[in-house]
């Protein structure tokens, strides 16, 4: 692969991702949602409940039944083990949603917003191959991604933080899974649901069209996030190890499929 046709394309289509308000708009609005709201609701439902009554009042009640002891640092009253339990293990499967909400909106611009903006045909009559092309594409949208989801990490680790001092005492975070899943599993899977919503911008009209069918890959992160919630499962440093090989043996198989399956002919007709 050529590496200097691959930043070329990066680099383009990086001018018109500042010019997008809706990708804008996206990156402003997931850090409040997972960074501040989610867990500023956890908080407040915990301070304002009993102390006996907290595992009672909440439907939350199975996962904290469920939670594995050894988890929890010592020294932590009911409450503490709440918003614990809460704060470092139910918030996990919420930041593997991040980086698929961020694509949504940037790899489904890909080729659709190439397609809208009459400028596809001209890039496919350019030199670069199939695989520089898809790759260049994808790379964009998970320099994208992870720099969102890297940055709501650093900002919630400081938050998770603070709080966890001033009212226990201590640091409570990153936890060795959540490294994991921070800089092996969110990258990894990341990477290979921005290669599947590539693939729809592809053979999308149009970059709504890519988007509508797009968010559909968040219908399982959500079935991880109930099944956490409920106890049916626990991401622990074993499932997050596990999880993010597969992704990465996805992430090279969907690379090579999707450049050998690419239609030049047919992209052109369809611009």
């Amino acid at each position: 692969m050529d590496y200097r046709r691959i930043k070329t394309v990066c680099i383009k289509d990086l001018k018109e991702l500042r010019k997008s308000r809706q990708a804008i708009l996206t990156t402003a609005f997931v850090p409040i949602v997972f960074i501040i709201f989610l867990p500023a609701i956890t908080i407040l439902s915990a301070s304002y409940l009993p102390e006996g009554e907290i595992s009672e009042a909440t439907s939350l009640q199975k996962f904290i039944k469920n939670f594995p002891g050894e988890k929890f640092p010592g020294g932590l009253d009911e409450r503490q083990k709440y918003i614990y339990a809460m704060l470092v293990h139910l918030m996990a499967p919420f930041f593997l949603v991040i980086p698929v909400m961020v694509a949504s909106v940037v790899a489904a611009n890909s080729f659709a917003g190439e397609k809208e903006r009459k400028t596809l045909e001209g890039l496919l009559y350019t030199p670069i191959t199939d695989k520089e092309l898809i790759t260049s594409k994808i790379l964009v949208a998970f320099a994208a991604a992870m720099s969102v989801s890297w940055m709501c990490f650093f900002i919630y680790s400081g938050l998770v933080n603070i709080y966890s001092v001033q009212t226990m005492g201590r640091m409570i975070f990153p936890t060795t899974t959540w490294l994991l899943l921070m800089f092996w599993l969110v990258p990894t899977l990341g990477f290979f649901a921005l290669s599947l919503i590539v693939w729809v911008s592809e053979k999308a009209s149009s970059v709504w069209e890519a988007q509508q069918v797009s968010s559909l890959l968040v219908l399982p992160l959500i079935g991880l996030m109930v099944a956490q919630t409920t106890g049916l499962m626990f991401m622990d440093e074993w499932v997050v190890l596990l999880a993010g090989l597969i992704a990465a043996l996805m992430d090279i198989l969907a690379v090579n499929w999707m450049a050998k399956n690419m239609n030049r002919e047919k992209l052109i007709t369809s611009t």
